[in-house]
């Protein structure tokens, strides 16, 4: 894989999306990141600034689009792998499709489709005191121990309130999906997104 392109901006992520000319060739862009990282928020955004003529949106978190098939949630055990790889591809006839997930190449990996673009979206501290670029998640995005010896240090409180053993459940498949997948080493994009 080529060297990561890092985007500090959106405006430097979009003219670069307008470059590889997404709204003529319906491509597939996946964006991918840590719980609470701002996947969502990208994705949204992107569709304002480029429009819905050019782009659209899929996020597996839709509660409308119903991926999972268990309101108790994991990311892979309870996705409804044929629906969402059924919207992918009807929309994708469209329109370029953004793809919102955390494990977003493991997601993929099961319905057989590649993005044409991967962007890993990296949460980054911007305070007094902090080291500069301080990604915030990193300790869990770079853990490489034990899962099951692993305590519940960095549960985020950033995360709309929800049942803490679930979170934590989540958290761990998110963890062991970047120990093994890398995707924030393997991505073609990378954003950082400042807290504010």
């Amino acid at each position: 894989m080529d060297k990561i392109k890092h985007f500090d901006n959106k405006e430097q992520l979009v003219d670069e999306l307008k470059n590889r000319e997404i709204c003529s060739k319906n491509l597939l862009i996946g964006i991918d990141g840590f719980l609470g990282a701002g996947k969502t928020y990208l994705a949204d955004d992107l569709v304002e600034i480029l429009g819905t003529n050019c782009v659209n949106t899929i996020d597996i978190d839709d509660e409308e689009k119903n991926y999972y098939l268990q309101k108790k949630r994991s990311i892979i055990k309870y996705t409804n792998f044929d629906k969402l790889k059924n919207d992918i591809i009807n929309l994708q006839r469209k329109t370029s499709v953004i793809f919102s997930s955390a494990c977003l190449l493991q997601i993929l990996k099961k319905i057989n489709i590649s993005p044409d673009i991967h962007i890993y979206i990296k949460k980054m501290a911007k305070c007094v005191g902090c080291a500069p670029d301080k990604w915030i998640d990193e300790d869990n995005c770079t853990f490489e121990g034990d899962i099951n010896k692993w305590g519940k240090q960095g549960l985020s409180e950033r995360l709309e309130p929800v049942d803490t053993e679930q979170l934590e459940t989540t958290r761990k498949e998110v963890v062991r999906y970047h120990q093994k997948y890398k995707p924030h080493e393997k991505a073609e994009f990378l954003y950082k997104r400042y807290e504010k």
